[in-house]
């Protein structure tokens, strides 16, 4: 039997359509999402686990800031320590809402260290950043936080 171009091109795109996107792919759509739990991207994330981190930290240097900001979403899910020191750094990003987010994956990591950032982040002017320290420190619940 002989396939015609057409039909041929159709069981193609029918077999690309099977092979899964890549974390770098996923992380790229996480600019796309509205809302952690209702985004395909985050959900199949947080499926793949810790095979995903690699790609999560690369996107925590994205230029869209929705890609930084979903990454460290989906970062706090996973709550694996490789990504304790990325994170840390996207502290000092210019867009408010990702450091507000970062202050938040730092808590929900449960990683010791982040406590110092947190605290000093309650001093910070933006209430946001306040904000999130607190509900980071609350994650953490590091006793030493109350000094």
């Amino acid at each position: 039997m002989r396939l015609s171009l057409g039909m041929m091109v159709t069981l193609m795109a029918a077999a690309l359509m099977m092979i899964p996107p890549t974390n770098d792919v996923l992380v790229g759509q996480l600019g796309a999402c509205e809302a952690l739990a209702e985004c395909e991207a985050t959900t199949e994330l947080i499926k793949r686990g810790r095979v995903a981190v690699p790609a999560l930290v690369k996107g925590l240097k994205h230029d869209n800031e929705l890609v930084r900001f979903w990454s460290l979403g989906v970062l706090s899910e996973l709550k694996d320590p490789r990504s304790f020191d990325p994170v840390v750094a996207v502290l000092g990003d210019k867009m408010v809402r990702v450091q507000t987010a970062a202050l938040f994956c730092l808590g929900a990591l449960g990683d010791k260290r982040a406590t110092p950032h947190l605290v000093a982040a309650l001093k910070h002017k933006d209430v946001n950043l306040r904000l999130a320290a607190t509900m980071g420190l609350g994650k953490l619940a590091d006793p030493k936080s109350a000094d």
